[in-house]
């Protein structure tokens, strides 16, 4: 049996055995006086020409349903009428015989890429052409696995996976044969797929990266491009929520298939209300699998019952196997409890989020505060925390539990799986300011920002605040508790000539930490970041002291000007460990800068040693009898390297 059908743009094709158009259009109503009128011409190269029903004009709102279907006529002509005021996508459709490649107004490829066009009410919008180039003709063989079906492939362009090509097909299930015509010039990378099968990409490739790209132009035949499928693996089980638990029309469970090499994810599917799931399309290699949920108060897990990717058991499975893992998942911990506001500040509280930190120092979850001044952070796995509330608007300031002013000093709570603590309260206090003025282009164009960080008790720098500076490059940022801190002043995006820099992305509860390294701008000359008094970084910026509810001002800077390059802070280096053949010694290198990256090369009787550049080094007897050194040597941005050399040793033994 032969089938034919019209593959869609975005990389989504139409499986074989659709014999529909990809449009479908309602039957355009009589014509209203408020409505309008598109109009144009359609050019084809020369020794071509448009016969009946070989090319049509169709347009598809953007926000609406309303559309509208003409074929052109064989003068090339076309008039669509009764269009409604809106905006509008304008394709160019040729039929599978016409030789001719389709195409989107404006010579675009795709949906997504295509040029918008808007219709005032009644308007008469003319001068809507296109001029159609030769499709190129792709053909081979295509073969699915007994068993499975829906048989589907996909043109996407070589550079971007999401930007697919439209063209027609035709397949022969008997020979297995098929045929694309009507493909634009260009260049692209195939799949081929089917349901219960692994997709392959052309040419025998498992992924869009490691595919074959396939160049062609217009009038171009291009065959042998074949594809084989084997069947893939299925994964299937259920999953077992603690008693008391349920799913409901706001939570679901999920399970996800990683890759067992590195924390990536590859495909996922959802749980049913009965906990059992089916995951389809696997193919044949090695995984780790995650069963998680959300909007329910249970703990995630990697299979078999661990609690990280890394401890998590490799799940093998071959082409066509089926293969049963089940989990139960255990009820989590509950912190809950009350925000109190002082009075006057400004802060709502919906816009106050409460943070959980493990002993580690890292950022495990959040909750937002309720109008009532109540939160409740769920899915906790037993531990020992460390909470923090974070205002994100008013003069409130940031406060961790129990009234402690930052993560060393704040108050632990030992939680039990699926303990539940309450009364976990804070009352903020007002919080002080910085203030001052961002001059240069990056505030003129809007695209100035302001970062405060606390020093912590333990050296470390919290994240405290921010601040959008206004075009007259004035700022503020409030709600800050007395202490020292370090101000970074930072131009984001494009808009201010930074490139690919962007604005960082700071979650309110303050989930970072430590200060923020964000891209560089891809422009050098462009000042992307400093720090207060034209410093690299935190560590060598003039420190503002806040006393909280002062504002302390004039903390300005021009971030036109580049940061002054600051000199690394060195330590000569020593060398710990027994000088005999087969013994390890050991670099320690002293205080650096910190946040310096460093650099180690050993050194046998004033030569250096071939590969020899770790902190460590294990003596051979090539070094024997000679003396031994270390070189280290530091890096880092805004700041001048530096080299340090040990003292000799004895000679080695």
């Amino acid at each position: 049996m032969r089938t034919r059908s019209r593959l869609r743009s975005v990389g989504i094709a139409l499986v074989a055995v659709l014999t529909a158009a990809l449009f479908t259009f309602a039957p355009a109503a009589a014509q209203a006086a408020d409505t309008a009128t598109i109009s144009g011409k359609v050019t084809v190269p020369s020794g071509m020409s448009v016969t009946p029903g070989s090319v049509y004009v169709s347009v598809q709102g953007v926000a609406t349903t309303d559309n509208g279907f003409v074929n052109v006529s064989t003068d090339g002509t076309y008039t669509i009428t009764g269009l409604n005021a809106g905006d509008y996508r304008v394709k160019f459709g040729v039929s599978d015989s016409s030789g001719l490649a389709g195409q989107w107004w404006k010579n675009q490829k795709d949906w997504s890429s295509a040029t918008i066009l808007k219709v005032a009410a009644g308007a008469n919008i003319t001068g809507i052409d296109a001029t159609l180039a030769r499709g190129a003709t792709i053909k081979g063989t295509f073969t699915i696995p007994s068993g499975t079906e829906w048989p589907s492939i996909r043109i996407v362009d070589a550079k971007d996976r999401t930007r697919g090509v439209e063209a027609s097909w035709q397949y022969d299930q008997g020979s297995k044969n098929y045929t694309l015509t009507g493909v634009p010039a260009g260049s692209y990378k195939i799949s081929f797929s089917a349901s219960g099968a692994t997709e392959q990409w052309w040419n025998k490739k498992t992924s869009f990266e490691t595919a074959t790209t396939l160049t062609v132009k217009g009038g171009d035949v291009k065959t042998g491009i074949n594809a084989s499928l084997v069947k893939s693996a299925v994964l299937k089980g259920k999953v077992t929520l603690p008693a008391g638990i349920k799913l409901t029309n706001t939570s679901g469970l999920y399970v996800a298939v990683y890759s067992a090499t590195k924390e990536v994810y590859l495909n996922s599917t959802s749980v049913k209300a009965d906990g059992t799931y089916r995951l389809e399309n696997v193919p044949a290699g090695t995984y780790k699998v995650n069963f998680s949920g959300y909007g329910l108060n249970v703990l995630g897990q990697w299979w078999n019952n661990t609690s990280t990717w890394a401890s998590a058991a490799k799940v093998k499975v071959t082409a066509g196997q089926t293969r049963t893992l089940n989990a139960k998942l255990v009820k989590g911990a509950v912190i809950s409890g009350k925000v109190t506001l002082p009075k006057g500040s400004g802060t709502t509280l919906k816009n106050v989020e409460v943070g959980v930190f493990t002993d580690k120092r890292v950022y495990l979850r959040s909750a937002w505060v309720s109008a009532s001044g109540t939160y409740r952070i769920d899915q906790l796995p037993a531990g020992s925390y460390k909470v923090r509330v974070m205002p994100n608007d008013g003069t409130a300031a940031a406060q961790w539990y129990k009234g402690k002013t930052d993560w060393k000093t704040a108050t632990k709570i030992a939680m039990k799986t699926g303990a539940t603590r309450t009364n976990v309260n804070v009352s903020l206090k007002p919080g002080g300011s910085i203030s001052g003025t961002v001059s240069g282009s990056a505030a003129k164009k809007g695209v100035a920002y302001v970062y405060a960080y606390r020093l912590a008790s333990d050296g470390e720098w919290e994240y405290s605040g921010w601040a959008y500076a206004a075009t007259s490059g004035a700022y503020k940022i409030k709600g800050l508790q007395s202490g020292t801190y370090a101000v970074q002043f930072y131009r984001a995006g494009s808009g201010a000539g930074a490139g690919s820099a962007t604005a960082p992305t700071l979650p309110a509860g303050a989930r970072s930490l430590t200060p923020l390294t964000p891209a560089p701008a891809a422009a050098a000359s462009v000042v992307w970041q400093k720090w207060y008094k034209d410093k690299p970084d935190a560590e060598s910026a003039t420190r503002v002291t806040v006393k909280a509810p002062k504002n302390t001002g004039g903390i300005n800077t021009n971030l036109d000007v580049a940061p002054k390059i600051q000199r690394l802070k060195t330590s000569v280096p020593k060398i710990s460990g027994t000088l005999k053949v087969g013994k390890k010694l050991t670099a320690k290198p002293g205080a650096w800068t910190r946040g310096a990256t460093l650099r180690y090369q050993w050194y046998a009787g004033g030569k250096a040693i071939a590969k020899a550049t770790t902190s460590t080094f294990t003596l051979t007897k090539s070094q024997k009898g000679k003396t031994i050194t270390v070189k280290v040597t530091g890096k880092k941005d805004g700041y001048t390297s530096a080299s340090k050399t040990s003292k000799k040793t004895k000679k080695v033994s």
